[in-house]
């Protein structure tokens, strides 16, 4: 680990901080009813609209929307964001299930699994072809109550899938062998589960009714085993970053928030702040973390972003309010923000799906190269490079452990190869920073950013070189990563 701030690696590329003569700025406004954050595209079903979630084409590359309604599941190819285009629609009338407002959807591979609660089982439709999509089945357990589900959770890497708050509790299905037929694994009952999220091993829930954020034990799925919880009212969902030592979680009534949570010890987790807008009569849905921000679908506020680099201290970067809606449940249902290009999908319950570009994003570019096992690693930023952000920093994850590593910072992209390797920034006008990574495969380099309107609007490149035997000349790189600085 080490230090470097952003004045530093400017002036080492020769830029002088071009950006003081305002060739770089942009407005910190976006337009007048958001700050830091656009709407590049919307579609509207012309029905009540609930859940969003997203998809890539693994072998185009073009991003989709999976948009929720009260009938129907939508396939909208977004890879031109301001004209989505419907490529697909799966009705209610399939699985003989009533219209509903809750209807939620994940993928695993190229399938999308759709619940509801007006009906029971779990649809699944094929997107090996997304622009033509079609639809497998109904999947029922036999012997098992599902007369309807309320959410749905994929751990991708793990290949199983929840289905949450069903007629007969949380049915936990393994999609690895048959996608199209799950292996049924276990039945949770110990408590009511709203909405969860499972990754290495751990599962955090949200469990509504009994006023708990809680840690279990699934890595053996078929034993889910409680390990810890914590006091959180009317907590709606729980969701945990990438590295497993930071969790939110929604409290859905009139003034709630969320609530952060240390859970680098999740037998014990530790409340490290709140955060909520303040408004008497509004509330939070849902959450997610990406890569030190939070994003979320904040009901009549709309869209929200929150910098948790430092998640003792909060910091709203972006907004968007999706609605005129000025109080209560009405507005922003569901929120997306894992999509390569850094776009954000809202789901509005009045106006349909909305795609969202808040400056706080990171946009993924280029080709990376893989190494052992056929796996590249991946870059990520830690927190949004806002000015005066101290905690900023651009990780390499996923990659062969402690490693020699090498990143490249530029203000320039570049797009030379060489012997089955890219170099994707312009290290002419940057700098290149050696590390290492620890012993699971990650490595950061922290980058304060200096609190100077001269750095506003400046857009770095940023890539990982990582050695690695298997990999083309002995290295394993990461895809390129850009991100533009902005005040909060």
């Amino acid at each position: 680990m080490a230090l470097a701030s952003l004045a530093t690696m400017i002036r080492l590329s020769g830029l002088a901080l071009a950006a003081s003569a305002g060739l770089l700025f942009f407005p910190a406004w976006a337009q007048a009813q958001g700050r830091n954050a656009t709407l590049l595209g919307a579609y509207n079903p012309g029905e009540y609209t609930n859940d969003i979630w997203g998809y890539v084409d693994p072998n185009t590359g073009k991003e989709y929307a999976l948009l929720m309604t009260r009938t129907r599941a939508i396939v909208l190819d977004c890879s031109n964001p301001a004209t989505p285009i419907v490529r697909g629609t799966f009705s209610r009338s399939l699985s003989g299930w009533r219209a509903s407002t809750w209807r939620d959807a994940r993928t695993f591979g190229h399938y999308m699994y759709v619940v509801t609660e007006g009906g029971g089982g779990m649809q699944i439709i094929d997107l090996s072809n997304p622009d033509n999509p079609t639809f497998v089945r109904t999947h029922t357990i036999p012997g098992r109550s599902w007369n309807n589900t309320h959410n749905i959770s994929i751990d991708t890497e793990a290949g199983i899938c929840y289905a949450v708050g069903t007629s007969g509790g949380m049915h936990v299905m393994d999609l690895n062998a048959n996608p199209t037929n799950p292996t049924y694994l276990t039945t949770y009952t110990t408590e009511y589960v709203h909405d969860m999220q499972a990754q290495d091993g751990l599962a955090y829930l949200a469990e509504i009714n009994r006023q708990q954020f809680r840690v279990v034990d699934v890595s053996n799925p078929s034993n889910v085993v409680n390990v810890g919880s914590a006091f959180n009212a009317s907590c709606h969902t729980a969701f945990p970053n990438r590295t497993g030592t930071v969790a939110v979680a929604t409290t859905e009534n009139f003034g709630g928030g969320m609530t952060i949570y240390d859970v680098s010890n999740p037998a014990s987790p530790r409340q490290l702040s709140t955060w909520a807008t303040g408004g008497s009569v509004t509330s939070v849905h849902n959450a997610f973390i990406l890569d030190g921000v939070i994003h979320a679908s904040y009901y009549s506020e709309g869209y929200r972003a929150l910098d948790i680099s430092d998640p003792s201290r909060p910091v709203q970067v972006a907004y968007y309010d999706t609605n005129a809606s000025s109080s209560g449940f009405d507005g922003a249902w569901g929120c997306y923000p894992f999509q390569p290009s850094g776009v954000v999908y809202m789901s509005d319950q009045s106006n349909g799906l909305m795609v969202i570009d808040p400056l706080s994003r990171a946009e993924s570019y280029g080709t990376a190269a893989a190494g052992t096992g056929g796996v590249a690693p991946t870059m990520h930023t830690y927190g949004a490079p806002y000015l005066g952000n101290a905690n900023f920093a651009v990780e390499v994850a996923d990659a062969q452990p402690l490693a020699p590593t090498l990143f490249m910072i530029g203000t320039a992209q570049q797009n030379l190869s060489y012997g089955g390797l890219t170099l994707l920034v312009d290290t002419t006008l940057g700098v290149v920073f050696p590390s290492s990574t620890n012993a699971a495969g990650e490595a950061r380099m922290s980058i304060s950013v200096p609190n100077s309107a001269g750095l506003l609007g400046l857009t770095l490149h940023a890539q990982g070189f990582v050695q690695d035997a298997a990999g083309p000349l002995g290295y394993a790189t990461t895809d390129g990563l850009r991100f533009t600085t902005f005040l909060p």
